[in-house]
C-alpha cells in the first residue's frame, strides 16, 4: 500500500488508481488482487457490521459508491499539487458515512424485498 510520506510531490499514485481501476480490462485485475481483496473484505465486513441492515443489492451498491467517492476525490485533490490529506480524509469520512448510514429510498427497499 502507498505511504503518503514516500510519494513526494507532485504524486501521480491517485490519479494512477482512479484509471486503471476505471479500465474495463484491468479495473477488475486491481480489485480482485489478492494483496488487497483480502483487506478490502475485511474493511468493508468491519464498516457494514456498523451499519444499518440494507438488502445486499443496495449494500453493494453503496459499496462501490464509496470506493468512487475515495478513488476520484483522492485523484482530483492530488491533482491540485497540494493537497491537505487530514483534511481530505475528513470529508471523506464524512460523506462515506452519510452514504453509508442514509436510510434506503422506499422503492429500492421493496425492490429488493
Amino acid at each position: 500500500m502507498y505511504k503518503r510520506q514516500s510519494l513526494g510531490h507532485p504524486s501521480w499514485a491517485a490519479r494512477f488508481s482512479a484509471q486503471i481501476t476505471a479500465d474495463p480490462v484491468y479495473g477488475d485485475t486491481v480489485h480482485g488482487h489478492p494483496a488487497l481483496a483480502v483487506a478490502l473484505d475485511e474493511a468493508a465486513a468491519a464498516v457494514w457490521s456498523h451499519a444499518p441492515d440494507l438488502p445486499g443489492r443496495d449494500r453493494d451498491r453503496r459499496t462501490r459508491m464509496v470506493r468512487l467517492l475515495v478513488i476520484h476525490t483522492c485523484a482530483e485533490e492530488e491533482a491540485t499539487g497540494a493537497p491537505d490529506w487530514p483534511e481530505i480524509g475528513e470529508s471523506l469520512l464524512d460523506a462515506a458515512t452519510g452514504l453509508i448510514l442514509a436510510p434506503p429510498h422506499r422503492s429500492s427497499s421493496l425492490r429488493n424485498s
